[in-house]
């Protein structure tokens, strides 16, 4: 690769926090303390990197990198290809291996840039680290992939368009917007629009107070990673058939990494720890990435609408947090709840011919599925638990 300026760093670890952390476009999970994290407990079988470019002044810019190369439950064919994935492979219209680029949750800018340039020098650093991207991925042979692009207001999906880098829509992320007073005042609000989901809300709380539910925060993760982690085992098991993708490490590195950007919060009832969530917030937004619980032991308490929805709520508006981001799925729930859809992209060019092409036909197919399954959750109002 020979891009002016532009090096590959192997670990997060080789930049200093604040410069990184001072680039624009953040979200938490492209912060130094995240990006650290992932790399030490992540059980994914994929290599992380990073592309940076620098000038006189020093870090202009940066992209997290994943390769991919084993097929797994979280690779870019499952992703593109679901369960057809197997017979894509066969075919030889595989995207792997491949170079993806940005964050592998939320919903953060792919490409982060210098925050005190003029729009103008953001575009030209940001075009010279795709650039120096899609090089490296045709010197290596790899598909190179953008994942999790807001379909709006993000300058790497504008520069990728300009590029016709092709694109296929992904499911929806969904924001919640919190008005100033605290809890009270959503619920207030929550009246105005949706009543009977406000009155759902208080039969919630007044099952958890009959229970004895109690969710406070975890005040050192770390001292308690086995139990935190074993519960979120077996919430993946259950769910997904597969482990969670971290190890019991996790919670030591975020109490670690994170201080100020992470909480993690424990379910109880009669002493028992039966769920577990996780909120990591920066610059005025929240984001709710991980949530486990047991459907069984918490059903009487209403466990899962109290732990991913009302406590992240209060708590997150009496900490002064105006945005909470509450990820994917439930649709019909979570707008009921006051939440905004909010759209996200995938690019992918893939590294074969028969990949082009088998892509170019089975996006537009994608993108209905997609759109349908919105709509039918959409259509399911208040989910059942689990």
């Amino acid at each position: 690769m020979n891009a002016p300026g532009v090096r590959i760093l192997n670990s997060i670890e080789e930049v200093e926090r604040a410069e990184w952390d001072g680039l624009a476009g953040h979200h938490v999970v492209t912060m130094h303390g995240w990006l650290a994290i992932t790399e030490k407990s992540s059980l994914l079988p994929r290599r992380q990197f990073y592309l940076v470019v620098e000038d006189e002044r020093g870090l202009a810019g940066g992209i997290s990198c994943l390769v991919e190369e084993t097929a797994h439950w979280m690779s870019l064919d499952r992703v593109l290809f679901g369960g057809l994935d197997v017979g894509m492979r066969a075919l030889g219209a595989s995207t792997m291996p491949a170079l993806v680029c940005g964050p592998d949750i939320g919903n953060g800018e792919a490409v982060l840039v210098r925050a005190d340039a003029d729009r103008e020098e953001q575009r030209r650093i940001a075009v010279h680290l795709i650039r120096a991207a899609e090089e490296l991925a045709r010197e290596r042979g790899w598909s190179l992939c953008f994942r999790n692009v807001p379909a709006s207001g993000s300058l790497a999906a504008e520069i990728l368009r300009e590029l016709r880098f092709p694109r296929t829509p992904e499911l929806p992320t969904t924001h919640l917007d919190l008005p100033e007073g605290g809890f009270r005042e959503y619920r207030l609000a929550l009246r105005r629009t949706h009543p009977a989901t406000e009155k759902n809300i208080a039969a919630e709380r007044s099952k958890a107070r009959r229970t004895g539910l109690e969710i406070r925060q975890v005040e050192h993760p770390g001292e308690h990673r086995v139990e935190l982690h074993q519960v979120m085992e077996q919430h993946y098991q259950r769910l997904n058939q597969r482990p969670f993708p971290y190890g019991p490490e996790f919670y030591e590195e975020m109490e670690n990494r994170l201080q100020g950007s992470a909480w993690v919060f424990g379910a109880h009832l009669e002493g028992e720890l039966v769920g577990t969530t996780l909120i990591l917030a920066h610059r005025g937004t929240a984001h709710l990435p991980m949530i486990g619980f047991d459907p069984v032991k918490g059903r009487a308490a209403s466990l899962y609408f109290n732990l991913c929805y009302n406590a992240p709520i209060e708590w997150c508006a009496a900490a002064g947090y105006r945005h909470l981001a509450l990820g994917r799925t439930t649709y019909g729930a979570k707008v009921r709840r006051g939440c905004r859809l909010v759209g996200m992209d995938t690019y992918v060019r893939p590294h074969s011919w028969m990949g082009r092409r088998v892509c170019s036909l089975f996006f537009p197919a994608r993108a209905r599925l997609l759109e349908r399954r919105v709509a039918e959750s959409m259509g399911h109002g208040q989910q059942r638990e689990g």
